[in-house]
């Protein structure tokens, strides 16, 4: 009996098929494909095998976007995130443009391309997070999770997004759906680049407050934001302790936000602390206790920014 040799569609080993053979299942993943609809590999075009090559060369690379996490997340600040995320995009875009092109060669392989990259990405972070098992407590190694987890969710994500591929939803979905699987406790939500960045151009020291406001629906001119906004400009900013206080809250301030807005439990923890610090707070205002209220507001974003997975 004659043979050929194919490659599977969905793992791509090679396999042995008969001359003749209309239908096929993988012996090696189980898939169950048409043999009408493949072609061996020394009868496609050389443009296409070239561009087969360069899949494959950019799959490797695939490890390299998160291999330097921990150093982009130290620049997700106010005067850092734009330039760190620009390099992060030139990164992503050499990998990806050539993962682009080779999905949109087919539908089959458009399918598959998705399943490729994630599979590489989450598994390269499985296996970064397992090597550390043996040097981390369960409390160090929850923070790791959390440090990619936030890491996928202020660059990777964002900069898919933002390079707007023909395959970049599609990719975003199932690294998220694949993420979610492998970590369900660290589920996160789609945010893209602008609106991440123009979280750090807000000001002031009612950052975390107006998020909470916003949340209940208040309006940018309710009681409550005026309340602290008189106490910012009449009783910080008169001194030179409260001026750095607001400083290094407006730096602070924006990675809780954000770090709160990126969990699925995020409503409920806005909830916490409008009652555990904000009514406080407001009710020092109000009885003429300022000093006590800055007390409170600075053990707020201490407590919050402790929480944070990276400083």
């Amino acid at each position: 009996m004659e043979y050929s040799i194919r490659n599977c569609p969905n793992c791509q080993k090679e396999l042995p098929i008969p001359t003749g053979l209309e239908q096929c299942i993988c012996m090696y993943c189980g898939e169950n494909f048409i043999i009408e609809e493949q072609r061996q590999t020394e009868d496609l075009p050389v443009d296409f095998r070239e561009m087969e090559q360069a899949y494959q060369h950019a799959l490797g690379q695939v490890d390299s976007l998160v291999s330097n996490y921990t150093k982009l997340l130290s620049g997700f600040t106010r005067d850092g995130y734009r330039a760190s995320f620009q390099e992060y995009v030139k990164l992503g875009e050499n990998i990806m443009l050539p993962v682009n092109l080779y999905a949109k060669s087919s539908e089959a392989i458009l399918n598959k391309v998705p399943r490729d990259v994630s599979e590489v990405l989450i598994s390269t972070i499985e296996m970064n997070i397992e090597s550390s098992k043996g040097l981390l407590s369960g409390n160090t190694k929850a923070k790791l999770i959390d440090q990619y987890r936030y890491f996928l969710a202020v660059y990777l994500v964002p900069m898919l997004i933002y390079l707007n591929l023909e395959i970049s939803d599609v990719l975003v979905t199932q690294i998220m759906e694949d993420w979610r699987k492998k970590y369900p406790k660290y589920e996160f939500k789609k945010a893209n680049y602008e609106e991440l960045a123009a979280g750090f151009e807000r000001k002031g020291f009612c950052y975390i407050t107006s998020a909470v406001c916003d949340i209940m629906n208040k309006p940018d001119d309710c009681y409550e934001l005026e309340r602290l906004r008189e106490f910012r400009d009449h009783y910080l900013m008169k001194s030179e302790e409260g001026k750095r206080l607001v400083e290094e809250y407006y730096v602070t301030a924006p990675r809780i936000v954000t770090y709160i807005n990126l969990q699925t439990g995020s409503e409920m923890r806005y909830h916490q602390i409008w009652d555990r610090y904000l009514v406080p707070c407001l009710k020092d205002i109000e009885r003429g206790h300022k000093e006590k209220c800055k007390r409170r507001y600075i053990k707020m974003v201490r407590q919050l920014r402790s929480e944070l997975p990276f400083l």
